[in-house]
């Protein structure tokens, strides 16, 4: 095999990631490459890999697997992350979305559908780089939203996403305008009257923040991760916000971490909130609540 052939590199680079450990080395090596020759999925698997990569593209690679070979999340250094059926920019500054909040779109979905109807307001609390508003959105074109975070960064993601999946403009002063970034801290900018607030709060306790992996721990945002003492202390607050917000019959969906349902469902049913459902993720977990305002 030719080590200069795009094959003879992919092989190299995943026994380079093999060696170090990663998990899944030749998917990662897949998208790299990929991202280098822009090539989508299906083109890339239809290449043919005996030709030789070229100089420009082999030093551009190389230069990719160095990043990602130092912990660099993959999201981060691709400049994009699939959720649902959006590709969505991500970068630093801004959390990576993951599997199980597209479990919170699903059921926040089928709530919609059976519930609360073709139009209406939704609020993402902590909203990132608007992955959840976005996507409801984009399903949903009689609802209108708003993204709330503290983070410029992440809302400079959510703004630019929020563009390119749903169209038009985006932003203060726009017209028509289907979702509007805003910097806040929780509900407090709000009026009231929603019909659905999601969220994904910062929910891991701060003492197991450092037990997470070094790329989650060192180059995620800590402020979308830590939850405080029990990892409930944005949640905790923001569940009592959402009692005064909401409308009757308003829903409000949170993720959560495992073994934090139980307890917000018991705090929120003493602030009002009636109970639907405790959702759970991929792996058959409880993960998350969707409250009604009663």
């Amino acid at each position: 095999m030719d080590p200069r052939s795009i094959q003879g590199v992919f092989q190299t680079a995943r026994l380079r990631l093999e060696e170090a450990g990663f998990e899944h080395p030749q998917l990662e090596v897949e998208i790299l490459l990929a991202h280098v020759l822009d090539l989508d999925t299906r083109q890339f698997l239809l290449l043919d890999r005996s030709v030789p990569l070229v100089p420009l593209a082999a030093n551009r690679f190389e230069g990719l697997l160095v990043r990602r070979l130092a912990r660099e999340p993959l999201q981060y250094i691709v400049g994009s992350a699939q959720f649902c059926e959006f590709d969505f920019r991500v970068g630093p500054g801004v959390l990576i979305p993951r599997p199980e909040t597209e479990v919170l779109v699903e059921t926040v979905s089928r709530y919609i559908t059976t519930d609360l109807g073709k139009t209406g307001r939704l609020v993402d609390v902590g909203t990132g780089s608007g992955v959840i508003a976005v996507s409801l959105l984009a399903r949903y074109p009689g609802w209108i939203g708003m993204g709330l975070d503290l983070s410029r960064a992440a809302l400079d993601y959510a703004t630019t996403n929020a563009g390119s999946i749903l169209g038009g403009q985006v932003g203060p002063g726009a017209i028509n305008l289907p979702f509007l970034p805003v910097r806040s801290n929780l509900l407090s900018c709000v009026s009231r009257g929603l019909d659905l607030i999601v969220s994904n709060p910062p929910y891991i306790p701060s003492a197991e923040i450092e037990d997470l992996a070094s790329e989650v721990r060192d180059r995620e945002p800590r402020l979308a991760l830590d939850g405080g003492l029990e990892g409930l202390q944005y949640t905790r607050t923001l569940v009592g916000e959402a009692s005064t917000v909401l409308r009757q019959g308003g829903l409000l969906a949170l993720e959560l971490a495992l073994g934090q349902p139980e307890a917000v469902r018991v705090e929120a049913e003493g602030l009002g909130f009636v109970h639907r459902e405790t959702y759970r993720d991929l792996t058959g977990r409880e993960r998350g609540l969707v409250l009604e305002k009663s």
